[in-house]
């Protein structure tokens, strides 16, 4: 029970950032995947972290973690280094696949605030 409550409020996460996220974030590494180009993992990497620290400035999703804004800021800095090297080795690496971005963001994101 405890995993399908924290399953619906990352996925409450993802959808209020997606829905207030800045026009530019929200849609370029899809549109460019979409359209036929390859990101670099370092743009990947960049939504990554802002996807961090959107979810670690919602107290309400937090809360229900049992954790606050300061203990998911802590961790995320205390993670951020070691995270970076191990989900994204090659930030020269070209991604063109949507799953494959949304799975290193996952990966991103657990790292840095499981």
């Amino acid at each position: 029970m405890k995993y399908i409550l924290i399953l619906c409020a990352i996925a409450a996460g993802y959808y209020l950032y997606t829905s207030s996220a800045p026009e530019v974030a929200k849609g370029s590494i899809v549109d460019r995947i979409d359209n036929g180009q390859s990101v670099p993992a370092s743009d990947i990497q960049k939504e990554a972290k802002k996807l961090v620290n959107f979810f670690c400035s919602d107290s309400q999703i937090l809360e229900s973690f049992g954790s606050s804004i300061s203990q998911c800021l802590k961790d995320f800095k205390d993670n951020e280094n070691s995270c970076d090297n191990r989900v994204f080795p090659d930030p020269n690496a070209l991604v063109s696949k949507r799953n494959v971005a949304k799975s290193l963001i996952t990966k991103y994101r657990k790292c840095t605030i499981s």
